[in-house]
């Protein structure tokens, strides 16, 4: 479920078996006028001539139907399933969001889909959010006297800000804004882009200190609250149908981790591998892409733990990690 998607996505080469491709008398006026516009994404503006749209089909959840709505928008799917480490089919939107209520329990890791509203006994706080069609539910954050809305995007791993924002905090507000390492490259659900990482110190949510949150710098002009975010709540409920946000948060003030080094990875051909880095910036701890990753620390490196690695990767101190990989057909050990 990704809520920054305005729309259900399906992967194109899956899409080929289920469905056709949408005719223009399919599409409603109202996505005709934003495909003109061109779709915005996290990275890019989409042109009406990059897209691909599908009939949808019913999707069920659980024993529940959701009837077929709008255009399913087909994209290559390859490099974010490259990044997660499991394939994706295909990204339930924002249309369908809006559709059921989504409980989260970051104690048990756990997502429970509600068809209709639940009670919201049991939370200590349920506040309203923004929402609009095309768009994705909005939240708002405050900084001093500047009230910042961001689109609620759990496709993405961490929050980001428009680049004019954060030019201001860099020129004005230098105290409160520090860089995280030079980020490479990053993956996005429309492909690969370059982007810097921050530190921001003086946000707040409903009265409650965010504290050192790492947020990216957006070159679109977009705000987003990422999982990084929604991970310092306990547990947390969308009612798209009362376009309520309700939580609990007993340890709310975090402060995100400063990144050591950057080592990027993907997942593919059933392995995990060193990929998207520029040569020079892993070289200098003896690395190169397309090595493939057997062991870290003893560690058996499997596709389902790639999010461990990175974190083991970019957060262990120097002199504590040990890799065995595998290069050109030979394995062999590396420490740094």
């Amino acid at each position: 479920m990704d809520t920054g998607a305005s729309y259900t996505v399906i992967d194109n080469h899956l899409a080929k078996t289920l469905t056709q491709k949408a005719t223009e008398t399919q599409i409603s006026a109202v996505v005709h006028d934003m495909v003109n516009k061109g779709l915005k994404s996290v990275d890019s503006r989409l042109q009406k001539n990059e897209l691909t749209f599908w009939q949808p089909r019913p999707i069920v959840i659980g024993d529940y139907v959701i009837p077929e709505s709008d255009p399913w928008l087909g994209l290559d799917l390859d490099a974010p399933s490259q990044a997660v480490g499991v394939k994706i089919d295909g990204l339930i939107g924002a249309e369908i969001f809006r559709q059921l209520n989504w409980a989260v329990d970051n104690r048990s890791n756990s997502l429970t889909v509600w068809r209709h509203a639940p009670s919201t006994l049991g939370y200590q706080q349920c506040i309203p959010y923004r929402d609009q069609y095309g768009s994705s539910p909005e939240l708002q954050m405050d900084y001093k006297s500047h009230a910042i809305f961001l689109n609620v995007d759990t496709g993405a791993d961490i929050s980001y800000m428009s680049d004019e924002f954060m030019k201001f905090l860099k020129g004005e507000d230098q105290e409160n804004v520090t860089p995280d390492i030079k980020s490479g490259r990053q993956i996005s659900a429309t492909g690969l882009y370059d982007g810097d990482d921050y530190f921001i110190n003086g946000l707040y949510f409903n009265d409650m200190s965010v504290g050192r949150m790492k947020v990216g710098e957006n070159k679109q002009g977009m705000y987003g609250i990422g999982m990084n975010f929604l991970s310092r709540f306990d547990n947390y409920l969308f009612i798209p149908s009362k376009m309520l946000f309700c939580y609990n948060a007993s340890n709310f003030t975090r402060h995100d981790k400063e990144s050591l080094r950057k080592i990027s990875v993907r997942y593919f051909a059933q392995h995990v591998e060193v990929f998207y880095n520029k040569s020079e910036d892993i070289a200098r701890f003896g690395l190169m892409n397309g090595d493939v990753l057997l062991t870290v620390n003893g560690q058996k490196i499997t596709p389902a733990k790639i999010d461990d690695l990175r974190q083991l990767l970019s957060y262990t101190p120097s002199g504590a990690l040990t890799l065995i990989l595998e290069r050109n057909g030979k394995q062999q050990m590396i420490k740094f």
